[in-house]
């Protein structure tokens, strides 16, 4: 059975005391409190008032699960301390072109291009949610996914699981996913250009 999927959005407005509505905080808890605190522990336990968005899979009765949360920094020296200090939390961290990561939408993963996997020591599963988002169409009966311009992927930890069950293997993967058997990625998100951070968590 797919898990139930939430994503809430909500406008970001600097004159606004306290913009999370009681509900929201309630679905934002009950999202992060299903997961492991391990998966979360780098990420806001309650709702920060910069906060634009945020989604989850629940991972109650399933094997899959994911919980992301996108604020919006108000001024470039604060994004670029917390990018320093995120960075050095990192094992790994690369744009969201870069080959070594591997892109989980829902129970699909992207690897269709596996031109450069053989050079990567290690495949990094990070949702498809921490390098892209969602836009309207004019007609408002449609959207359509855009990858973020420029987006730098942090990984703060990750432990390769059961990834064979989630996508369609190809001979030319690496030895870090045919061996794997359960496990998790999280990490952070930074979109300079629009002073966007996203926390984000993911298990499988």
């Amino acid at each position: 059975m797919k898990p139930k999927y939430l994503i809430l959005l909500t406008l970001y407005c600097y004159s606004c005391i306290n913009m999370n509505d009681p509900d929201s905080q309630a679905r934002y808890s009950d999202s992060y409190n299903s997961f492991d605190k391990k998966l979360v522990d780098h990420i806001p336990k309650k709702l920060p008032n910069n906060q634009i968005g945020f989604g989850f899979y629940s991972p109650v009765n399933t094997s899959f699960g994911q919980l992301y949360l996108l604020t919006k920094v108000s001024s470039k020296s604060e994004f670029l301390k917390l990018k320093s200090e995120f960075s050095n939390q990192a094992i790994y961290s690369g744009y969201a072109s870069d080959k070594c990561f591997a892109i989980v939408d829902g129970f699909k993963c992207n690897l269709s291009d596996t031109s450069g996997l053989n050079n990567c020591k290690t495949i990094f599963p990070i949702p498809q949610e921490a390098i892209s988002y969602t836009e309207d169409l004019p007609s408002n009966l449609n959207s359509i996914s855009k990858n973020y311009e420029n987006a730098e992927i942090i990984i703060k930890e990750c432990k390769l699981g059961n990834f064979l069950k989630i996508i369609d293997t190809k001979s030319n993967e690496n030895d870090s996913i045919k061996k794997s058997k359960s496990g998790f990625s999280k990490g952070y998100t930074f979109v300079e250009k629009d002073m966007i951070i996203i926390y984000w968590t993911m298990n499988w």
